[in-house]
């Protein structure tokens, strides 16, 4: 039996085909009254429809969650699979399917038990700053950057000085080659000033005749 929740239905119950049942609340409605959806606990019960059949499609809906109820806990589902997956977090833990290759704990979902899986597998990562641990690496930038940005990074954060830190070689064969650039670039004057002229040689020297002998 599949109860209907419709405000003043004088059946309670149906059979089957409750979704026709609680469609034909709305088409008996007459003219001028409110489309407002009847059903208990709607939400739609203070906002009514602009048009009939919006209102029966939408009651539709109430049947079809009343169709896949949980024998455990009560609570109802639209559709079956839904209902199979929600009936697995019910199941006693050596019952669960999923386990992890590692801790053997078992999980009622696939994605747990990847997930836990994925925890095993990965290194903690630390904060060298406050030793908070992460299992991500993305967390940890994200703590360092909200926590510690004003801190200076260290070899294990990334960005280190020891890690940035430019060797004498490199150095020296950056100079050298600054250098010779700076030779090789002709002087450009400004505007204002000119290329010095050139100045002809001095010239030689006067020659005089030696001294008449006597």
């Amino acid at each position: 039996m599949l109860e209907c929740l419709w405000r003043g239905c004088p059946v309670g119950c149906v059979q089957s085909d409750l979704a026709n049942h609680v469609m034909s609340h709305a088409a008996k409605l007459e003219s001028g009254d409110s489309l407002a959806c009847q059903w208990r606990g709607c939400k739609r019960s203070e906002k009514p429809f602009l048009y009939r059949y919006q209102l029966q499609q939408h009651a539709a809906l109430h049947a079809n969650e009343l169709q896949h109820a949980c024998v455990h806990c009560g609570k109802r589902f639209n559709t079956e699979a839904y209902l199979r997956r929600h009936l697995e977090s019910h199941q006693l833990p050596e019952e669960r399917r999923h386990a992890c290759s590692v801790c053997g704990k078992r999980f009622a979902h696939s994605a747990d038990k990847s997930r836990c899986e994925r925890g095993h597998r990965g290194q903690l990562h630390n904060c060298r700053h406050c030793g908070k641990a992460f299992k991500d690496p993305g967390n940890l930038r994200k703590h360092r950057k909200r926590w510690h940005a004003d801190e200076p990074l260290d070899a294990t954060s990334g960005g280190s000085a020891a890690t940035n830190a430019t060797s004498p070689s490199v150095t020296a064969v950056a100079t050298a080659a600054a250098e010779t650039a700076a030779a090789a670039t002709p002087l450009r004057l400004a505007p204002s000033q000119s290329a010095p002229t050139a100045q002809p040689p001095p010239p030689p020297p006067a020659q005089h005749p030696p001294p008449p002998h006597t």
